[in-house]
């Protein structure tokens, strides 16, 4: 179930020209069942795999992880990158972690000529992701922030040589459960290293995953109705965007500088304020603003 779920994503990136696949391995069950599904489904669709893990080195048995990395990466046969990074930055740690993977993931796309990187979300992360989102008062963009098959690459912090645009990520697990992952790892028999920071109650993403969203999956029909409910804020957000893309081509102008861009004022003013807002964000991803 799960390869052919994948395969389908896989099948429609390869169609938009995403031939060349650059995993995103963490040594952690979802991304080696991510990673095993798409070299099993590579050569049928005449894609190119091959994978990155970056190396924080913030916990015990971050060796131990890369190392498992790299060994996997042999047995497939497939070229791979470990990134060794030390995060320098005491407050938000989480945060400066990810803007370094991120850019360094980045750095490992350009290198590959690759504009796909692929992670091993899956739909209990999403499940996650709008819990967590929908208490912080989040709008639809945030709340469906992770229920598409693919989305434009997060931005990591400037690096030279890096992409210049952004690439996309794709996501080929989104459709499967964490039950299912675990469950085609164990069919299989894949080795995969267990993150103990997964299970500490620090992190307000292991509270709800393992309090709310466990608690919330036991009622009957409860995954079920979360996913009808994401489709329906999925619909609203793309009409959003397309609403927002409007109204950046009727206020668009023809700037004095390259790379500048500009807008009429008095256009922007006319729509909602929801519309401006996502409108200017629009503009803050084309121009690639990285902070």
């Amino acid at each position: 179930m799960i390869e052919q779920e994948a395969a389908a994503v896989l099948e429609r990136l390869v169609a938009l020209g995403h031939v060349r696949w650059v995993v995103c391995f963490s040594a952690g069950v979802d991304s080696r069942v991510l990673l095993d599904v798409c070299v099993k489904c590579a050569p049928r669709l005449g894609a190119e795999v091959s994978s990155v893990h970056v190396h924080h080195g913030m916990r015990e048995g971050a060796d131990e992880d890369a190392a498992l990395c790299e060994r996997v990466a042999r047995a497939y046969g497939i070229a791979h990158t470990t990134h060794r990074v030390s995060v320098r930055k005491k407050s938000s740690a989480q945060r400066a972690a990810r803007a370094q993977r991120w850019a360094l993931i980045h750095l490992t796309l350009a290198a590959r000529a690759s504009s796909c990187a692929l992670t091993a979300h899956h739909e209990d992360d999403v499940f996650e992701t709008f819990l967590m989102h929908a208490a912080r008062g989040s709008g639809v963009q945030g709340l469906v922030s992770l229920a598409s098959e693919w989305a434009p690459a997060p931005h990591g912090a400037r690096l030279e040589g890096a992409h210049t645009t952004s690439p996309i990520t794709g996501r080929p697990l989104i459709g499967a459960s964490r039950a299912q992952i675990e469950a085609y790892a164990r069919e299989h028999r894949l080795s995969w290293a267990t993150d103990p920071t997964n299970a500490t109650p620090a992190y307000l993403r292991n509270r709800v995953r393992h309090g709310a969203l466990r608690a919330l999956l036991q009622e009957d029909g409860a995954r079920a109705g979360l996913r009808h409910t994401l489709h329906n804020l999925t619909q609203l957000s793309q009409e959003q965007h397309a609403q927002a893309q409007a109204l950046l081509e009727r206020a668009h102008m023809e700037g004095a500088v390259i790379g500048e861009v500009w807008l009429a004022r008095g256009v922007l003013a006319s729509a909602p304020a929801s519309t401006q807002a996502r409108s200017l964000r629009l503009v803050h991803e084309r121009l690639h603003v990285r902070k």
